[in-house]
């Protein structure tokens, strides 16, 4: 055997050297998406396409960029990766590489993304339509699961199960419960009744995570702010003695646009992050 047959080579790009539209920073107006940046499997290249496709469009007609970051999607997060820390092996998307993976989830994508696709053009007038119809679904059910707020031994009574003291809690909180499902509240209260599944299965998904998911929101907020610092481009990191040196090496070779891009680079420290900080707030 001279080879086996699927080790497969190809060359790419330092996926380093582009914007978070997939613009090569060398050549303006050429875009990259695919095993060219490093990537590997059929998702990661599709949905680099379309943010490349998108923004190539948008840059053709002389509007805005479209930019997905990490508390958006998986493609934002795939994205940082690759321009922030580049490839050293073919990337791949796992789940793991998103420290919001509690809000990026399947049942509430739409909720997420559709509205900013129709913003840019992409999603048609028929699905936001969809999605303004489902989102009212939810408020609806929410608002009525929280206008029912009975006493523990109520609720023990009514759901057959163990309730430890006698604090009021509303119908949202017992969903959070393991042992309490939509249905079973639906069979005691009419007004639930008209609850479609789908509603049902993502109310109950937000129950049961609603204390990490506020924490995570709290989280996502403060890495908004961090990405909202930008880090002027004409900036010398290497002629700013109080960062390491190492440190200077890394800015001026990676020259993160943003403060949160800054803080994600393998290796950067406390202190550098710091003055950068400070440094933004003034600029």
């Amino acid at each position: 055997i001279m080879q086996y047959g699927y080790a497969v080579e190809y060359d790419f790009i330092d996926p380093r050297e582009l914007h978070r539209t997939l613009e090569t920073q060398k050549i303006k107006g050429l875009y990259f998406a695919g095993q060219i940046n490093g990537t590997t499997g059929y998702e990661e290249a599709a949905a680099q396409g379309i943010i490349a496709g998108i923004n190539a469009g948008r840059s053709a007609i002389g509007k805005d960029s479209f930019i997905l970051d990490r508390s958006d999607a998986y493609i934002g997060v795939m994205i940082d990766d690759l321009i922030t820390r580049g490839a050293a092996e073919p990337y791949r998307m796992f789940t793991s590489r998103a420290e919001y993976r509690l809000f990026l989830r399947a049942d509430n994508a739409d909720l997420r993304l559709t509205r900013k696709g129709y913003e840019v053009g992409c999603v048609s007038q028929e699905r936001l339509e969809h999605l303004n119809e489902k989102e009212s679904k939810i408020n609806f059910a929410y608002q009525c699961l929280n206008s029912i707020e009975l006493t523990g031994e109520v609720w023990s009574n009514k759901l057959n199960i163990p309730v430890s003291d006698s604090k009021k809690r509303t119908a949202f909180e017992m969903l959070s419960r393991n042992d309490v499902t939509f249905e079973n509240l639906q069979r005691l209260f009419p007004e639930l009744s008209a609850v479609d599944k789908l509603t049902a299965q993502h109310l109950k998904i937000e129950s049961l995570y609603k204390d990490p998911l506020s924490k995570q929101m709290i989280e996502i907020e403060k890495f908004k702010n961090n990405e909202h610092l930008k880090i002027p481009q004409a900036l010398d990191f290497s002629s700013i003695s109080c960062i390491p040196t190492e440190d200077r090496e890394k800015l001026s070779r990676l020259r993160p646009p943003t403060l949160g891009a800054a803080s994600r680079i393998d290796g950067i420290k406390a202190t550098t992050l710091i003055f950068l900080h400070g440094y933004c707030q003034k600029e």
